[in-house]
C-alpha cells in the first residue's frame, strides 16, 4: 500500500489521525490561546489527503497566537504597550494633573482582555487664602480649575489677577497685592515747581518761580482714585521788561525781552562805544540792569599833502568820508591811490598817493629805422632815421613827443624796405627765389632740353631798386638725327631733351638680338643707350616620324625658310602638308605629314566618334576610310587632334575631345546670393536678402561665346 510518511507536527498545534496510507486523511486543530490562519484551500488544508504520489495534498496549517485588539479606553489615562496578542500585558497610569493606582491587564486566549477597575482623579491646590483690600473668585481647588482676584475702589491690583491650578498641584503664580492708586507725576506747570506725593487722596501745591508771577485761582491738585489729578486753573506767566533806551547804538535782540533774557547793543560801524553797558539783562522785578549806551562817530583826522597831486574835494574826516587826489599835469600815479575812505578804525583807506612822470614806453620800432634817444618821459623827443636798404616816404616830421595821456604824437614820414620787385618769367626756364628786397638775389634755371646761353645765373636787387645784370636766356639742347637700322623702322617726332623716347620696331620675322629699341635724348646731347640690331627669328626643328622612312630636304630653320617632306621607297605621304615655311611667329606653318607602308590595310573599320561634336569621312580611291576630320557642336571646344589617319587598320592621333565653354566663375552680388554653374548652358539666378531689392535682370545664361548673356543685377536697400 502508498505510504505518505508522518507530516510532521504543527507548531502550537497538533493533527488527529495517526494512518498514513493512500487515501487516509488527517484534521488539523490549535493548541488554547491560537487560532489556524491560512485557512483558505488555495494556500492552507485544515484537512490533509494522502495521495498515490506518497505525498499529502495542500500544505501544512499555521497556528498564531489570539489578538485582542486595541485595549479599552479608560477616561484620563493611557495604556503603555505595542503588542495586543494572547498573553500580553498592558500597563495603564493615569495622565498628569490626575492621581489613580497604576493597573496592569492581560490579553486571554478567548481574545478578550481583562477587566480594568482604574479611576482618575483631578489633583487639588492648597487654599488660597484672603486678598487685602480685594476679594477671589472661585471656591474650588482642584486641577485647571481658575480664581479670579480684584481689588477695592482707590487700590490696583499687582500681579496676574487669574490664577490656575496646575498639573503638579500647584498655583500658576503667587497671590496678587492691592496698593493704593497711583496718580504718577502731575502736570508740568511753565516757571513753576510743586511739593506733596502722588497716591490716592494726596494733595499737590504749585507755587511759581522767581520771575513768573501767578494769575488765576486755584493752585491745588489732588489724586483721585481713578488714578488721574484733579483740575487746578492757576498759571505762572514770566515776568516781561520794557524796550530799553540808548543812544546812536542798534538793538540786536528781538522783542519781546522776558525775564532772564539780555538786550545786546552795537555801535553802527564807524561809530565808537564811549559809556553805557552794551548787554543788559532783564530782572525779576521787570527792570534792566546796568546803564543805557552811548555811541560816537569815529574820526580819522586830516591826512596831510600828497607827492605831485592836489585835493579836488573837501572833505569833514570823519568815517566814510572820502579825499579825491589829482596828478598834476604830466604825471601819473604810481603808489597809494588817488581816492582815499575814512574807515571805522580810524584810519584812512590805502596809501597816500605819489605821481611821477608820465613815461609813454619806447616809441614804435619801425622797419628800416633807428631813434636817436633813449629818454621817453612826459615831454621828450625822437628823431627816426632811415636805415640803408630803406628809403623815406610820406612828409616831412619824423619826430615824435611824449604826451601827458602817455602817448607819441604820429609821425608823418616813415621808412619804407627798398623793393626790386618780381624781375619776370623766362621763356623755357624758371626763376628761383621768392623775396625781392634789398640785396635779394634770384637764380635762373633752364628746363630740361634747354641750357643757359649768356652765361647770367644770378641777380642782386640794388639801393635804387633795381635789378644787376640782365635777363638770362635758355636755348634749346639738340642731339642730332640717330643712325638707320637695317630691317627696321623709327618713330619720333623731335631731336630735343624731354622729347617721346624715339621707338625702333623690327620688320616682321626680325627680333631685337642686342641694343635698346627705345632711346632718349640727353641733356650732353648723346641718346642713351645703344643701337639696335634686327636678326631674323628661327623655327624649331620640325618633328618627324620615328623611322627612316620620311625624308626632309633643306637645312636652314630661318624666317620664310622651307622643308620639303617624302617617304622611302615603298611608302607614301599621308595627311599633313608635303611643304611647310617658317613663319613670322617662329612656328611652321601647316601639320607635318606621315609615311604609310603602300602593301599595309588601309581599311579602319571602327571609327572613334566624339560627344558634343560629328566626325566627317575622307574616303580613299578604292572607297576605303583615310581621314576622319572633327568639328564640335555650338558651345563646345576641340582637344586634341582635328584629325585622324587611318595606319594600318587603326587610326593614328591624339585623342579627340569637345568640352563645354566655360565662363567666368558664377559672379556673386553684395547683400545677395547667386545659385548656378559657369559651364555653357548654365544658368545663374540671383536672390536678395531681406530688405533689399533687385535692380538687373534676375538671371544670367552662361553663352557659347563663354561670356554672360548681360550684365550682373545688384541688391539695393528697400
Amino acid at each position: 500500500a502508498v505510504d505518505c510518511g508522518n507530516p510532521g507536527q504543527v507548531s502550537n498545534g497538533s493533527f488527529i489521525g495517526s494512518s498514513f496510507t493512500y487515501m487516509e486523511t488527517l484534521q488539523y486543530t490549535c493548541d488554547e490561546g491560537f487560532e489556524l490562519t491560512g485557512g483558505n484551500t488555495s494556500t492552507w488544508n485544515i484537512e490533509r489527503l494522502c495521495l498515490s504520489n506518497k505525498t499529502w495534498s495542500g500544505v501544512a496549517p499555521v497556528c498564531e497566537r489570539v489578538s485582542c485588539g486595541d485595549p479599552p479606553a479608560v477616561p484620563n489615562a493611557a495604556p503603555d504597550g505595542s503588542s495586543f496578542l494572547f498573553e500580553d500585558t498592558v500597563r495603564y497610569a493615569c495622565q498628569d494633573g490626575y492621581v489613580g493606582t497604576p493597573q496592569n491587564i492581560t490579553c486571554d486566549s478567548d481574545g478578550a482582555w481583562e477587566n480594568i477597575t482604574l479611576d482618575c482623579q483631578r489633583k487639588s491646590c492648597p487654599d488660597i487664602g484672603n486678598l487685602t483690600h480685594g476679594s477671589i473668585q472661585g471656591s474650588s481647588y482642584l486641577y485647571m480649575d481658575l480664581v479670579v482676584c480684584s481689588c477695592n475702589e482707590g487700590f490696583i491690583l499687582q500681579g496676574n489677577a487669574t490664577l490656575e491650578c496646575l498639573s503638579n498641584g500647584s498655583w500658576s503664580d503667587v497671590l496678587p497685592v492691592c496698593q493704593r492708586t497711583d496718580c504718577g507725576t502731575p502736570a508740568n506747570m511753565t516757571g513753576a515747581s510743586w511739593n506733596g506725593t502722588f497716591l490716592n487722596e494726596d494733595i499737590v501745591t504749585y507755587v511759581c518761580n522767581e520771575g513768573y508771577e501767578m494769575t488765576g485761582g486755584n493752585n491745588v491738585v489732588e489724586c483721585l482714585a481713578n488714578g488721574t489729578w484733579s483740575i487746578g486753573n492757576a498759571i505762572c506767566s514770566i515776568v516781561n521788561c520794557s524796550i530799553p533806551l540808548s543812544t546812536n547804538a542798534t538793538l540786536l535782540t528781538p522783542e519781546p525781552h522776558s525775564y532772564g533774557t539780555t538786550a545786546q547793543y552795537e555801535c553802527s560801524v564807524g561809530w565808537n562805544h564811549t559809556e553805557g553797558d552794551l548787554i543788559r539783562l532783564c530782572l525779576s522785578d521787570g527792570s534792566w540792569s546796568g546803564t543805557a549806551p552811548v555811541c560816537e562817530v569815529v574820526d580819522c583826522g586830516d591826512p596831510g599833502n600828497a607827492t605831485k597831486a592836489v585835493v579836488v574835494n573837501t572833505p569833514d574826516f570823519t568815517y566814510a568820508s572820502l579825499i579825491q587826489y589829482e596828478c598834476d599835469l604830466g604825471y601819473v600815479l604810481v603808489s597809494g591811490s588817488l581816492l582815499r575812505e575814512c574807515l571805522s578804525n580810524g584810519s584812512w583807506s590805502e596809501e597816500t598817493p605819489v605821481c611821477h612822470r608820465v613815461t609813454c614806453g619806447h616809441p614804435l620800432n619801425f622797419t628800416g629805422a633807428e631813434i636817436s634817444t633813449e629818454s621817453f618821459h612826459f615831454g621828450d623827443v625822437v628823431t627816426y632815421t632811415c636805415m640803408e636798404g630803406y628809403t623815406a616816404i610820406g612828409g616831412s616830421i619824423n619826430q615824435s613827443t611824449c604826451q601827458a595821456n602817455a602817448t607819441w604824437t604820429e609821425l608823418e614820414s616813415m621808412c619804407d624796405e627798398i623793393h626790386c620787385g618780381h624781375p619776370g618769367n623766362i621763356s623755357n626756364g624758371r626763376t628761383i627765389g621768392l623775396s625781392y628786397s634789398y640785396l635779394d638775389t634770384i637764380t635762373y634755371v633752364c628746363d630740361d632740353g634747354y641750357n643757359l646761353t649768356n652765361g647770367i645765373k644770378e641777380r642782386l636787387c640794388l639801393q635804387n631798386s633795381t635789378w644787376s645784370e640782365s635777363e638770362a636766356v635758355c636755348e634749346l639742347i639738340d642731339c642730332g638725327s640717330p643712325l638707320s637700322v637695317a630691317n627696321a623702322t623709327v618713330d619720333f617726332n623731335q631731336t630735343t631733351v624731354g622729347s617721346i623716347a624715339i621707338s625702333f620696331y623690327c620688320n616682321e620675322g626680325y627680333i631685337l638680338g642686342q641694343g635698346n629699341l627705345s632711346r632718349e635724348c640727353q641733356s650732353d646731347r648723346t641718346w642713351s643707350g645703344e643701337p639696335p640690331q634686327c636678326i631674323k627669328l628661327s623655327c624649331p626643328s620640325p618633328q618627324t616620324q620615328e623611322s627612316n622612312t620620311i625624308l626632309l630636304s633643306g637645312d636652314s630653320f630661318m624666317f620664310e625658310d622651307s622643308i620639303s617632306y617624302s617617304c622611302s621607297p615603298g611608302f607614301t605621304l599621308a595627311g599633313g602638308h608635303t611643304t611647310r615655311t617658317c613663319q613670322s611667329d617662329g612656328t611652321w606653318s601647316g601639320d607635318a605629314p606621315i609615311c604609310v607602308d603602300l602593301l599595309a590595310s588601309r581599311n579602319c573599320s571602327h571609327i572613334p566618334g566624339v560627344a558634343h561634336g560629328k566626325a566627317n569621312i575622307s574616303l580613299t580611291s578604292e572607297l576605303l576610310v583615310d581621314t576622319v576630320m572633327y568639328t564640335c557642336d555650338k558651345g563646345y571646344n576641340l582637344t586634341g587632334s582635328s584629325s585622324l589617319f587611318c595606319i594600318n587598320g587603326t587610326f593614328g592621333g591624339n585623342l579627340t575631345e569637345c568640352l563645354a565653354v566655360t565662363c567666368d566663375a558664377a559672379p556673386s552680388i553684395d547683400n545677395g546670393v547667386a545659385i548656378g554653374g559657369n559651364v555653357y548652358g548654365n544658368v545663374v539666378i540671383f536672390l536678395c536678402d531681406h530688405g533689399f531689392g533687385l535692380v538687373g535682370s534676375p538671371a544670367l545664361l552662361c553663352t557659347h561665346t563663354g561670356e554672360w548673356n548681360s550684365t550682373i543685377p545688384y541688391c539695393v536697400g528697400m
